[in-house]
């Protein structure tokens, strides 16, 4: 019998193949296959079959949105319609910063790339980066502690416990935190009216409040109140104030002496290094009667016998002329030597080698120079000057001091010895004028005998002959020498 297949628009050589799998095998077989050719359709998109042409053919399923579009060709990425295989598809919209990615995928926060919506994508699930899980940029006050941030609570609230700029709120940030009293900013200070603590300046925390409103003198903290050097109110204690300091020995709450308590809050007593009303002097444990200061605590005065600091005598008198000034200085010793020399003494140095052995003679002590010149040494160059004048060995003034002695004249005769006694015969080698220059003849310099002449004095004048009286005399002669004692 005959097979029979559907008929098509046109040949399909499937179908020949189809047909002659039914073909019986055997030699004796005999199998008609009839095939109706229909020719009259042509190809059309729709039917199902793959034409030529064609990328696909699903018939009825053909369409939007399906596998194959209504044109049999495939629905892809890009070309404006969505496949069920699509999330979406903007055709030439399409791109990777879009809102449709070139796979048709909706661009998402977390799919690593920045979508149109997302100032950032980083594709991972970290927070805390540089791109927020909402694909945002970290800022300060998003509540996330990025880097670069002390703190982050995100919000807006300044003067709380993270700043605004995610810094840390911190004592001199001008800001009064909850545990701060005050913050003046850079105004803070240990001396004004808040502290570098943030804390309100009061007199007993330590600090010395001088600035700003503060008028403190002082501030010990615990070691303030009464008795300390820094009273409770933080003002010093100082002697009148009627409070006992740490260094006053009274304080009656005046500054007026004579009531027991001095203006120097010590007690008024004679030694007490205070002078006190009614005492000239006190020099505490110094007083004393040999002291400036008596134990009495009046002053030492020169001519009350006692030789006090200051005075080189006190011959109980204020009265010269007889050893001790009437200043309480003693006057340099003057005597004419009871022993001739010739013109050659050895020179100046032999000379008052010569003095000193007639003062130890004497029992005078003390160191002597003779009153003679050389060319290169006279008494105005090599003698030391003396303030307290100078007296002979009987305590006579001959001259208040060192001008008064070169002035040409004496107060008296240097007319008396080493012991005191009255010179007479000759007079003195001197080869000096009364100025204490060197005169013209010197024996060369009291250092021969030869045909040399020297100057001579009168021990008995109270004139400039004093030191140069007579024509020069030869020195083979004897004479006099005067000694002053340095």
């Amino acid at each position: 019998m005959p097979t029979k297949f559907p008929s098509e628009r046109f040949f399909h050589p499937g179908l020949l193949a189809a047909a002659l799998q039914l073909v019986p095998l055997g030699c004796d077989s005999t199998f008609e296959i009839s095939l109706h050719v229909d020719v009259s359709s042509p190809d059309a998109c729709g039917d199902g079959l793959l034409d030529p042409g064609e990328q696909c053919d699903h018939g009825a399923a053909n369409g939007p949105g399906q596998v194959c579009r209504t044109n049999c060709t495939f629905n892809v990425c890009g070309d404006g319609d969505i496949s069920p295989y699509e999330e979406c598809d903007d055709g030439p919209g399409n791109g990777d910063d879009r809102a449709c990615t070139l796979e048709c995928q909706h661009n998402v926060c977390g799919d690593g790339l920045v979508g149109p919506d997302e100032a950032c994508d980083d594709g991972d699930a970290v927070d805390n980066d540089e791109c927020s899980n909402a694909c945002a940029l970290p800022t300060c006050g998003d509540g996330l502690v990025q880097p670069g941030e002390a703190c982050d609570d995100g919000n807006a609230v300044d003067d709380d416990e993270c700043r605004n700029t995610c810094v840390l709120s911190v004592c001199g940030d001008g800001l009064v935190q909850l545990d701060e009293a005050c913050d003046d900013g850079a105004a803070n200070s240990d001396a004004g009216d808040c502290t570098l603590a943030c804390a309100l300046a009061t007199c007993g925390d330590g600090l010395v409040h001088s600035e700003g409103s503060g008028a403190e003198e002082c501030d010990d903290g615990a070691g303030n109140g009464p008795g300390h050097a820094c009273n409770a109110a933080c003002i010093l204690d100082v002697c009148g104030d009627g409070d006992l300091g740490p260094v006053e020995a009274c304080d009656d709450g005046n500054d007026v002496g004579g009531d027991g308590c001095s203006p120097l809050c010590e007690f008024e007593e004679c030694g007490n290094a205070i002078v006190d009303p009614g005492e000239e002097c006190d020099d505490g444990e110094n007083n004393g009667p040999a002291q400036a200061c008596r134990s009495d605590c009046t002053s030492a005065v020169c001519g009350d016998g006692i030789v006090a600091p200051g005075e080189t005598c006190d011959d109980g008198n204020n009265v010269s002329g007889d050893g001790c000034n009437a200043n309480c200085t003693v006057p340099k010793r003057v005597f004419v030597s009871s022993t001739y020399y010739t013109g050659n003494m050895g020179g100046l140095d032999g000379a008052a080698a010569s003095c000193t052995a007639r003062a130890a003679a004497a029992g005078l002590g003390g160191t002597w120079q003779a009153w003679l010149s050389s060319a290169t040494s006279t008494p105005l160059t090599r003698f030391t000057p003396s303030t307290s004048g100078y007296a002979r060995v009987d305590g006579i003034i001959i001259a208040d001091d060192w001008a008064d002695l070169l002035d040409g004249t004496l107060d008296a005769p240097i007319s008396l010895t080493e012991f005191g006694t009255a010179a007479n015969g000759a007079g003195v080698w001197t080869g000096t004028n009364a100025d204490g220059t060197a005169a013209l003849y010197m024996c060369g310099g009291f250092t021969t005998t030869q045909t040399y002449h020297g100057e001579t004095g009168s021990f008995s004048a109270t004139n400039a002959t004093w030191s140069k009286a007579d024509q020069p005399l030869t020195c083979a002669g004897t004479r006099r020498i005067y000694c002053f004692e340095q």
